[in-house]
């Protein structure tokens, strides 16, 4: 019952819930979309992006570990002006009403080019890709919305007016709200960025390193790529960087190290209605769908920004993670006329090793090896069905070059040859410049064993040189060594 003196509540007319955009931005409702999009930008935090694509790769060009940062930044440009956007997913990061947790809104947007005379290239596999995983093409087609970029706007109607755009513009729109609301953006992976700037902006991106990275900061205020920033957890940096996996991984890890202080992520009600089965693991319909994709990329980067701290975030500002690669694209400094290449591992305490498979059989008992010897000692990549990248840890030299030899101690019978990832990649490179060359005469010293004792005690090691020590010490010595976890003899 009503406590005394308490005021009654006034009696309203009942009136209608104003009507909220559906979830999938569509030509017929876009306009609706957009206007809902503007206002869940409004003190946000950040903005997750993920697109899908009719395309991912150039013909008979595989991404290979051998390549340099300036030669993935051309590839990438190939790649994002030779195909175009299917689906944009885009996910609103915001602090809830009670400003103890995260509240995540979902937009997906069908997109389809709206110049008549750009043409594009399809991958036979991405459209069989798109297919199984719920893209209806003639929709696509049909309702997608129209996009031209900043560049084919100007060319027809001049200098634009951004709050007076041509009616053509279509998804040009959007694209202006997202720049607009000058709030970090979030991707998972490299492609997304690239795609976003040639569809939008200009046709053909730059080349050049210094002027792509300008060109970037031009537009978009910041940036992370969850792809890469996972790297600064230890227990995720043996994980693949596939993002449903990855997100799953770190709620986990999240959830072992804050049991009493969970993250607070909620889902708005639109966003719950079409995702919440799916994130639950309840629907496997949504994989791969760009919403449910930018959203899985904005929770995990709020995972990961909760494990890693800001100032451990904020050192991975500005750069994308390359797959198939031991470096990434650091745009803030290539930005300032520097290297456009990072090595992922510099801080990780330990150094790069390639093994060589020298049979079929030697992969399987490897990796088992390294699995159990644990992530606090080794994680890997595999590089090609021949090749294993294994990061070898050590909170000093001397225990890395420990762990290496170890490694080579435990692989070696099975058929592994260990090299320096630095030495590894001028043989592979000398090899494709002269192949007439025989196995072995690759023109460079082989890795010897015994460097560290020819050394003076007070000259500082180099990394390269940690690794040619590391790769000496795991080719060294026949035998075996204990495996962690093994029983005693």
């Amino acid at each position: 019952s009503r406590r005394r003196g308490a005021p009654c509540p006034r009696r309203r007319a009942a009136t209608r819930p104003a009507p909220r955009a559906a979830m999938e931005g569509t030509r017929e409702n876009f306009d609706e979309l957009i206007s809902d999009f503007k206002t869940a930008v409004q003190n946000a935090k950040y903005i997750a992006v993920d697109c899908e694509l009719t395309g991912t790769r150039l013909e008979g060009s595989p991404d290979s570990y051998t390549e340099d940062a300036e030669t993935r930044l051309r590839k990438l440009c190939d790649i994002a002006e030779q195909h175009t956007l299917t689906q944009i997913g885009l996910t609103v990061a915001k602090d809830d009403a009670s400003g103890s947790g995260i509240l995540f809104t979902t937009y997906t947007v069908l997109c389809f080019p709206g110049d008549d005379d750009r043409q594009f290239s399809c991958q036979p596999a991405a459209l069989r890709f798109l297919r199984e995983h719920g893209l209806d093409l003639n929709r696509w087609v049909d309702s997608g919305v129209r996009y031209m970029s900043r560049e084919a706007l100007e060319r027809k109607h001049g200098p634009l007016n951004e709050h007076d755009l041509p009616a053509e513009s279509g998804l040009f729109r959007l694209w202006q709200a997202l720049l607009a609301a000058k709030l970090p953006l979030i991707f998972h992976g490299p492609l997304d960025l690239f795609f976003l700037l040639s569809a939008f902006e200009r046709r053909r991106l730059p080349r050049d390193p210094k002027e792509f990275s300008n060109f970037v900061k031009h537009h978009v205020n910041c940036f992370y790529d969850t792809a890469l920033l996972h790297m600064a957890v230890p227990e995720l940096q043996a994980m693949p960087q596939k993002l449903e996996k990855l997100f799953y991984s770190a709620r986990q890890s999240h959830q072992l190290r804050h049991a009493r202080h969970p993250l607070g992520a909620g889902l708005e009600e639109r966003t719950k209605r079409q995702y919440g089965r799916a994130l639950a693991g309840e629907d496997a319909s949504m994989a791969h769908e760009a919403g449910f994709d930018s959203l899985l990329t904005a929770m995990l980067f709020a995972y990961l920004w909760a494990l890693t701290g800001n100032d451990g975030v904020r050192s991975f500002a500005d750069r994308l993670f390359l797959f198939r690669s031991s470096e990434c694209l650091d745009l803030a400094s290539a930005a300032r006329g520097q290297s456009l290449g990072a090595n992922c591992f510099d801080d990780l305490g330990g150094t790069v090793l390639v093994g060589a498979l020298q049979s079929p059989d030697a992969q399987d008992p490897t990796i088992e090896m390294i699995a159990r010897a644990g992530h606090d000692r080794y994680f890997y990549r595999k590089m090609d069905e021949t090749h294993l990248l294994v990061f070898v840890r050590g909170s000093s030299d001397a225990e890395a070059i420990k762990h290496a030899e170890d490694l080579g101690l435990w692989t070696t019978p099975h058929g592994v040859h260990w090299q320096g990832l630095d030495q590894w990649q001028r043989e592979v490179v000398y090899r494709h410049r002269r192949p007439s060359a025989g196995a072995g005469q690759t023109g460079h010293p082989a890795i010897a064993g015994g460097a560290a004792a020819s050394m003076p005690a007070s000259q500082p090691r180099s990394p390269q040189l940690v690794s040619d020590q590391a790769a000496a010490a795991a080719g060294a010595a026949p035998g075996r060594a204990a495996l962690p976890g093994d029983a005693d003899p």
